[in-house]
């Protein structure tokens, strides 16, 4: 049987903990039993893993890491992201008073900067309110998070951009949007390739949208229990962080 994971060397080192004192008559007795056991684990963990499960990297860890990192394939840091779409963009508008959340995947830990839309045509004295919502567990929008709501003005076109400053783990999020005037903006549209609501039949468009009429205010702390399932383009984009 191979030694693992390295070469066991004789005799081997050992030092007493403090406040022990080494008694040389005192014996410790291991069992053929035990050493038996202890056997029949490390050869599964061998035939699990093989005899050098670190490869050529630093330690297993390190190996485990990169296997993550090539599997799933992050955000290129300092690029805009949002929901993944196939086709073009186009100019369209939103209903007032409706919050939308559109689902958001992020692959890996991600930390995100910067929160925007793009305004395609002023409309005075309108507000758009921006945020993220985590996902309740049942592929349905659950609580704000904190520190990544944002307003914007619609008096003047063109992109709309805020600082923020928050880090998601690997799951689904959703992009929120709220409008108190139904403003001509900038969207990403046509096929969606996460629309993680599915669809009513197999030749149905799948789903990534859930809104429910609000009045324009600070967005709710939970977006709540009902809503209304949708296909959407998709507004809200968010930057990595450089």
């Amino acid at each position: 049987m191979a030694k693992y994971p390295n070469e066991i060397f004789e005799p081997r080192e050992k030092e007493n903990r403090p406040g022990v004192t080494y008694d040389p008559n005192k014996k410790t007795v291991l069992f053929v039993e035990d050493i038996k056991t202890l056997d029949d684990e490390v050869k599964a963990i061998e035939t699990e893993l093989g005899t050098n499960p670190k490869g050529d990297f630093s330690s297993v860890k390190e190996r485990l890491e990169k296997l993550a990192a090539v599997a799933i394939v992050p955000f290129k840091k300092g690029s805009w992201v949002h929901t993944p779409i196939v086709g073009s963009t186009a100019s369209t508008s939103k209903f007032a008073n409706i919050l939308y959340c559109f689902a958001f995947l992020v692959p890996v830990k991600t930390s995100f900067d910067k929160i925007g839309i793009r305004v395609q045509g002023a409309y005075a004295g309108g507000l758009i309110r921006v945020g993220i919502y985590n996902d309740n567990g049942n592929i349905w929008p659950g609580d704000l998070i904190p520190g990544t709501e944002r307003e914007f003005s619609t008096d003047t076109s063109g992109d709309k951009i805020a600082d923020i400053d928050v880090t998601l783990e690997p799951g689904i999020y959703w992009l929120a949007f709220l409008q108190n005037a139904s403003v001509n903006l900038f969207f990403r549209a046509n096929a969606y390739l996460f629309a993680p609501l599915g669809s009513s039949s197999p030749i149905d468009r799948s789903m990534n949208t859930v809104s429910r009429g609000f009045n324009y205010n600070s967005l709710p702390a939970s977006f709540g229990n009902t809503g209304t399932i949708d296909f959407s383009d998709v507004p809200v984009s968010l930057r990595v962080k450089p």
